[in-house]
């Protein structure tokens, strides 16, 4: 599990080198190291979608525009406990077979306050927020 939060420059990823130094990650190079390589990005990190003064800064948008088909993000601060509620359902229906779309709407109890959805559909960027309760 990661962090994150806003700077100046952008945000930043904090997360974890192998021998568990910290490893601040900026947002550039995060979409940069994993562009053209994944289908899908989670990052149940802080203010993982929220603009800022880059084009980056919105990691889950900046995602999307490097042509990654999907891209969470969270657009604000979100506790420990409701990332790892909602990565574990969330990823136990894509285990199951259930499309991301549906996997993301089947949701609605995870407790998180919101979560920034940027994806690709018909080869246009699309965003869709939705809160969750």
């Amino acid at each position: 599990m990661g962090h994150g939060g806003q700077r100046e420059t952008g945000t930043v990823l904090s997360l974890e080198k192998d021998n568990g130094d910290l490893d601040l990650v900026t947002d550039k190079q995060f979409v940069l190291r994993v562009r053209n390589t994944v289908f899908l990005v989670t990052l149940n990190a802080c203010v993982s979608a929220t603009p800022g003064p880059t084009d980056f800064s919105n990691i889950a948008a900046a995602q999307v525009h490097q042509k990654t088909p999907y891209a969470l993000g969270m657009r604000f601060s979100i506790p420990d406990d409701d990332s790892r509620a909602f990565s574990r359902a969330f990823y136990s229906d894509l285990a199951s077979g259930v499309p991301v779309e549906d996997a993301l709407f089947l949701l609605g109890g995870c407790g998180m306050a919101e979560i920034v959805i940027e994806y690709i559909s018909n080869s246009l960027s699309r965003s869709l927020a939705r809160t969750y309760h």
